[in-house]
């Protein structure tokens, strides 16, 4: 699994408001076209290679953040560095097929680590952001990354069910004993060779991907993954996180961006920037300890019940935030409901269906993975941008329309999507073939 500190947040430089709203929505904006290019090359080219020229992009888009040569140079950086949090299904597929063979029981921990490694990344940005200058900390994510480049071209083999996919026996056995697989991917895969794996024209390619379409094990896990992605986007987590210093701020539902220039004092904002990275860091530590005893499903039951909860209780702190009777009790519900939303939002909401994207799909066609990582970073992107209009028309019952969502996705899960804990990658694929 590879460390980067490439898909996070920098901290907030001295923006106006609306090129600091943008600052923020960018990276998912340059997430989708991450998704497309690993999608293109993870079944054609290789696990490995994926995650190589995934990471490409983004130490263009460090370096550019680096020499800031302007805003316009700032959010093209931020654009690139986006593209990485849109390659995630690569990591996934890869800590599915190469890491955990051994331990199946423990699949579900291990595939919790790329949001683990993600969240410990926006906590030490927003602690050495309050404590150097912006440039300085662009830096270190740029040697970071690079880092990152160079570990992986050095100490990661490619995966041995890909290569043997490809007819490449000779290299699946190395690389099979470079990971130390102990129950042998060759002698247990059941796989038929594919005919086309030597086609490079691009109109065969398409064909190809048309026929693996008409698989059960193939559009039904693209269907169920594609739209609960999509959906939890609109459960209120993420623009919670892009506004959440300003809905914490401000005083009243109604103009949450005019409310930004006046709480720009820069402690305060670290402050709370930390205090969110330490909840989502633990979040996803805990998730990590204990969805392998409960089960991704009641992860995410969980998760989502206490998330509701608190969407209801913000509701509840906006609305009579403009009554002077009890005016603290208000501002402390109003505080704990966000950091509730924001806690169980990392546990489960976004961190499940993230998590399992490598095992829902079979060995040849990983790439459709892409897709439900495309619909999720689209979503995000528009989720951002959309919050604050449905702040200005709906007020605070905009976080009511955030829970019922909640409760749509709650119902989804529990009729459409199977449980992974405990089954091997292969069982996983039997049950959409019935």
């Amino acid at each position: 699994m590879v460390f980067t500190f490439s898909s996070i947040a920098l901290p907030q430089m001295n923006l106006s408001v609306d090129d600091a709203s943008w600052y923020g929505s960018i990276p998912s904006f340059g997430s989708p076209f991450g998704s497309i290019i690993s999608g293109l090359t993870i079944d054609k080219y290789g696990r490995k290679f994926s995650l190589v020229i995934s990471i490409i992009p983004t130490i263009i888009g460090w370096v550019l953040m680096c020499l800031n040569f302007g805003i316009t140079t700032i959010f093209i950086g931020r654009f690139l560095t986006g593209m990485i949090s849109g390659s995630l299904l690569v990591g996934q597929v890869y800590t599915a097929e190469c890491v955990i063979v051994n331990h199946y029981h423990l699949r579900n921990s291990f595939t919790m680590w790329e949001p683990l490694s993600a969240a410990f990344g926006i906590l030490l940005t927003y602690i050495l952001g309050s404590l150097l200058p912006y440039e300085n900390v662009a830096y270190i994510t740029t040697i970071v990354t690079i880092f990152s480049l160079l570990g992986i071209l050095l100490f990661i083999p490619e995966s041995p069910h890909w290569l043997f996919n490809r007819g490449l026996i000779k290299k699946a056995k190395i690389s099979e004993k470079r990971l130390n697989i102990r129950q042998p991917i060759l002698q247990d895969l059941n796989i038929i060779l594919s005919e086309d794996f030597n086609l490079k024209s691009c109109l065969q390619s398409i064909k190809t991907g048309i026929r693996k379409l008409r698989r059960k094990d193939v559009y039904k896990p693209l269907f169920i993954m594609t739209t609960w992605c999509t959906s939890v986007m609109y459960t209120g987590g993420a623009a919670l996180n892009a506004y959440m210093v300003d809905i914490i701020s401000t005083s009243s539902h109604e103009n949450i961006l005019s409310d930004y220039t006046e709480y720009r004092n820069v402690s305060f904002r670290y402050d709370l920037s930390i205090i969110s990275g330490v909840l989502i860091l633990l979040a996803v530590i805990l998730a990590s300890s204990f969805v392998t005893y409960v089960g991704i499903k009641k992860l995410f039951f969980f998760s989502s019940f206490n998330a509701f909860i608190g969407l209801v209780a913000l509701t509840f702190s906006l609305s009579y935030q403009s009554l002077d009777k009890n005016q603290n009790v208000l501002n402390m519900i109003h505080v704990i409901s966000i950091w509730l939303i924001t806690f169980f939002y990392s546990f489960g909401v976004i961190t499940v269906p993230c998590s399992i994207l490598g095992e829902m799909f079979p060995y040849d066609a990983k790439g459709f993975a892409s897709i439900p990582v495309m619909g999720l970073c689209f979503s995000a992107a528009v989720a951002i941008k959309l919050h604050l209009y449905l702040c200005s028309y709906f007020g605070a019952f905009t976080y009511i329309l955030y829970a019922f969502v909640n409760l749509a996705n709650v119902i989804f899960v529990y009729f459409l999507v199977p449980e992974t804990v405990g089954k091997t990658l292969e069982e996983i694929g039997e049950r959409f073939l019935k």
